[in-house]
């Protein structure tokens, strides 16, 4: 029971305490006048108080110490997978750029070699032309 009345005259004791702190916006104010104002409730409050006071700001600071730390190592590993994830990228992108240069050099040599195959083609089919025209011309010739 004794730690029972020691929370509640703490609690109320801590409650005399806040009552005399400002209710302002805390981002509105400068660190150095929360500060100043944390030092002046030494005027009604008990170092027991006070010591509560500063060890909820040094907790508060180690846990902000503690929370920026985590989010430097998040930060990093993430840094860590975009340029590892880059890389292999960068050479899927590079083995990709291969590939297309390969496949179009293997279709314009193709396109040469149908090019080719079809120059042959026109020029049988122009001298089998004349020679069936020729022949033609001998048929009609030997009729008359």
């Amino acid at each position: 029971m004794g730690d029972q009345g020691a929370f509640i005259q703490h609690q109320q004791s801590w409650t005399t305490v806040t009552r005399h702190m400002p209710n302002d916006n805390l981002r509105a104010k400068s660190l150095e006048d929360v500060v100043n104002e944390v030092q002046a409730l030494s005027a009604v409050a008990s170092q027991p108080q006070m010591r509560s006071v500063a060890a909820v700001l040094g907790r508060s600071t180690l846990a902000l110490t503690d929370g920026m730390q985590s989010l430097q190592d998040i930060t990093f590993t993430a840094k860590k997978q975009i340029v590892e994830r880059l890389d292999e990228l960068s050479v899927q992108i590079k083995a990709l750029q291969q590939a297309l240069t390969t496949a179009s050099n293997e279709a314009s040599a193709q396109t040469r070699s149908i090019l080719k195959w079809n120059k042959a083609l026109v020029l049988v089919t122009g001298i089998y032309t004349l020679i069936s025209l020729a022949l033609l011309l001998a048929t009609v010739l030997r009729s008359r």
